[in-house]
Order: structure tokens, then C-alpha cells, then sequence
């Protein structure tokens, strides 16, 4: 119950994801490691892919990685995180154009109602009202005080400023083992 395993995995899950990106930057990028967020690309047009990466051991009854869902502590610390950085930005119209904010996680994302409403929200299926009323709903009926805040964070954004910040953020689940998909990576960059 007291070990740091879980925390250590998470850190070599960031690191070994951080490898798995350099092994695919182009000329004229730039990448760091915990330095404007867990791992951020600067991409050669002047934009910034700010990367969060999540990590999980827990296993569902079923022997397989719990779900990430619609009011998941890591989901929302990362969200609100975003948020801060946007607001102490100095132009903010110009972060948001310019910075995507990218979640990546070993948990699954089916059947997970934030995301099904970001993608739907992106793709012009529901209107930015539809989907604040959609967070004052899930602010409404969260039980935990730190992620009601965390919501809270995005529900105080103006419908321009959250549909903005909303089209800047993907979600990457990634459920293969990562050292996998570094080695896979190498082998494609190899020429005989």
C-alpha cells in the first residue's frame, strides 16, 4: 500500500513516450521533457504540442486497463493544468491558435461522454451551448471536491474562449505495451 512502484512506472511511461516522439521529429522541431508541460513538440510553423501522459496499472474485473472516464483525477488535473497555462499566457487569442494540448494515456476511452462530446463539439455536431450545458450537468453531479473544482475551471470559460481551448485538445489512448511501439518505431526507421 506504500510503495512508489505505480509513481516510477508512470515517470518511465512519460520517458519512454518522450523516446517513442524523438524518433519521429522532423527537421525544424524541437522537443523537451518537463519543460513547458510533461513533454512538449515546437513544430517548425511556430506551434506547440503540450503533451500530458497518464499512466495506470489498475485492472478492470475483467483483467483489463480500467477505463478513463468522464470525471477521472487524471483527466480533469490535466485539463485545469491547460487551463492555468492559458491564463497566464500573455496573448491569449494567440496560445490558443497556436498551442495543442494532447492527452495521452494508457487507460481505454470507450463509452467515455467527455470525449464522445469534444469529438462531436470539433466536428460542428453540437454547438458549444450544448456542450457547457453538458459540463454544468457534470459539474452538478460530481461528488469530489478537487475535480468539481477542476471542472469548475473550464465551466467559468466564455463559450467562445472553452469552444476554442475544446477544438485544441486530442486524446491519444494508447493501450500497447510502450516499449513495443519504441522498438517498433526503431525498426521502421531502419534501412538495410
Amino acid at each position: 500500500e506504500h510503495t512508489a512502484g505505480p509513481q516510477l512506472i508512470g515517470f518511465d511511461y512519460q520517458f519512454y513516450y518522450f523516446m517513442y516522439l524523438i524518433l519521429d521529429l522532423n527537421q525544424g522541431e524541437k522537443i523537451g521533457f518537463e519543460v513547458l508541460d510533461d513533454i512538449h513538440i515546437e513544430l517548425a510553423n511556430g506551434s506547440i504540442e503540450l503533451l500530458q501522459t497518464k499512466h495506470t496499472i489498475q485492472k478492470n474485473p475483467k483483467g483489463e486497463i480500467v477505463n478513463l472516464t468522464e470525471r477521472d483525477s487524471d483527466l480533469w488535473k490535466t485539463i485545469n493544468n491547460w487551463i492555468l497555462f492559458f491564463k497566464d499566457s500573455t496573448d491569449k487569442d494567440e496560445y490558443l491558435n497556436k498551442t495543442v494540448f494532447k492527452l495521452v494515456t494508457n487507460k481505454s476511452i470507450n463509452n467515455n461522454t467527455f470525449f464522445e462530446n469534444i469529438i462531436k463539439l470539433q466536428r460542428k455536431e453540437i454547438k458549444i451551448n450544448v456542450f457547457s450545458d453538458y459540463i454544468k450537468h457534470l459539474h452538478v453531479n460530481t461528488d469530489s471536491v478537487d475535480i468539481k473544482t477542476q471542472i469548475e475551471s473550464l465551466k467559468k470559460l466564455d463559450n467562445k474562449t472553452k469552444s476554442k481551448f475544446i477544438n485544441q485538445i486530442q486524446i491519444i489512448s494508447e493501450p500497447e505495451n510502450i516499449i513495443n511501439l519504441v522498438k517498433k518505431r526503431i525498426r521502421k526507421l531502419i534501412v538495410k
